[in-house]
């Protein structure tokens, strides 16, 4: 979808917001937002146009942005997309929304989301299914579809949301956006409603990827300066055959056209062998998950909702399949969640040395494949199952696993759009790169991104 203008300079940052409050109207049955508050958002945004001094120099100056229903913003409800939370207003922002404020950035509101950020669906029943703006019986993806679908309809510039195992990147995917994992622990991740901190990380989405660039340097702190690589600096791998194997035809398609136009353009695309991380996280990937959240989520409400406990949490779940997640995955004691936590971890670890040893010795700047399997599954429809290459799968599975192992090991991830299926639904290629190499991939999807787009316009000039 075509990105409305943000007119950021020469006093019209209050006319830029005026555009994406117009669109979040137009666009208020795709349920993108759980929360809004314009008239704060004015208020910033004429305390910047009445003085050009405020935030001298920042990145963000009057860009407008969305925060996902689970990082804290000051004043704002922070519901995790769950019935019992919806009234819970922190009284600080989280780190990350602190540093886009001190770099010139607007709030605007909060973003749907699936319930407590594990699914796949976002199609939550307190705050209404996310729609995807490329089609509105689609679903934008989980767990940060709100935040996906906002800024993919224009009402932001970008969005931040959570990505676990691919809450980020599948969304964008989904909804034709860019859209960053760092390495788990590169950004702040403190006053954000946790599922497992081992694999948890903000992650950030965008219409370009020179906004992503932008955004990331706001955050992280980052040197802006990081050169793109030239095509013998580049070297790309496929990883084992359950990345590709079964595709949607049309996913399919896009992915291979993709792999011609780098391979056309004389970049390096070879195989690699991820089978034994991608085993480990098969066998401990999900028992992470629920050995962390159980005792993160008590102590997050001991913290900021003392008057609620987790069993009563659980017990105000409105999905069912989020509800009979956590009751089919509770720990029979505090000493087994102890131990499979601790079991889990070491795999952790072993898988990241895993991916090290491979990136090292075959000198590989990036992974690369399709993000999701399929396009964007129909919401309601598709929420159980889906039907992959032929094969009904479980939709879950399906759209997380591709996601899955990067994440388990902490490997920064990011997700491009490449092209769309004849339905109009978008198609993402997903880029992962060794742990803390986050700049470096970032200028090697923006190189590959320039490839692609020559080559689409191109073709269709042929």
């Amino acid at each position: 979808m075509q990105g409305l203008p943000t007119r950021s300079s020469n006093g019209a940052i209050s006319a830029a917001l005026e555009d994406h409050i117009k669109r979040a109207d137009l666009t208020r049955h795709l349920n993108g937002f759980t929360y809004r508050n314009d008239e704060a958002a004015r208020e910033r945004a004429a305390e910047l146009d009445a003085d050009p001094g405020a935030c001298p120099g920042s990145l963000l100056r009057g860009w407008v942005g969305v925060i996902k229903d689970s990082i804290h913003v000051k004043g704002a409800p922070n519901s995790a997309g769950t019935p019992l939370l919806r009234n819970f207003v922190p009284q600080k922002d989280a780190p990350v929304v602190t540093a886009l404020r001190d770099q010139g950035a607007i709030v605007l509101g909060k973003a749907n989301m699936h319930e407590l950020a594990l699914g796949t669906t976002s199609n939550n029943p307190t705050f209404g299914p996310v729609r995807n703006p490329h089609g509105q019986e689609h679903s934008s993806g989980g767990s940060s579809g709100g935040t996906a679908t906002v800024v993919a309809s224009g009402a932001a510039r970008f969005g931040l949301g959570t990505d676990t195992g691919g809450s980020v990147r599948i969304p964008a995917a989904l909804t034709g956006l860019y859209g960053l994992r760092p390495t788990t622990g590169r950004y702040p991740g403190n006053a954000v409603t946790p599922l497992c901190s081992s694999r948890d990380t903000v992650g950030v989405m965008t219409r370009t990827m020179a906004d992503l660039d932008l955004v990331d340097q706001a955050i992280s702190g980052a040197p802006a300066n990081t050169p793109w690589p030239a095509e013998s600096d580049l070297r790309l791998a496929v990883p084992s055959s359950r990345y590709t194997d079964e595709l949607d035809p049309e996913v399919r398609r896009v992915w291979l056209e993709s792999l011609q136009a780098l391979q056309d353009e004389g970049i390096t695309v070879a195989e690699l062998d991820t089978s034994i991380p991608d085993a480990l996280d098969d066998e401990w990937g999900m028992a992470i998950v629920f050995a962390e959240a159980y005792s993160e989520l008590q102590q997050y409400l001991a913290e900021f909702v003392s008057t609620l406990t987790l069993d009563e949490l659980l017990t105000g779940i409105a999905m069912p399949e989020v509800a009979a997640a956590f009751a089919a995955n509770r720990p029979a004691s505090e000493k087994a969640r102890e131990l499979m936590e601790l079991q889990a971890r070491s795999a952790k670890r072993a898988a990241a040395a895993e991916y090290a040893k491979a990136f090292a010795a075959t000198g590989t700047s990036a992974l690369i494949f399709p993000t999701t399997p399929v396009p964007a599954p129909r919401l309601g429809v598709d929420d159980e199952n889906v039907l992959v290459d032929g094969k009904l799968r479980p939709s879950f599975d399906t759209l997380t696993r591709n996601m899955k192992p990067g994440s388990f090991a902490g490997l920064p991830g990011i997700t491009l759009p490449v092209g769309v299926s004849s339905a109009g639904l978008p198609v993402g290629l997903s880029l992962d790169g060794p742990a803390g190499s986050d700049r470096r991939l970032i200028a090697v999807a923006g190189y590959i991104d320039g490839v692609l787009a020559r080559a689409a316009r191109s073709s269709r000039t042929v």
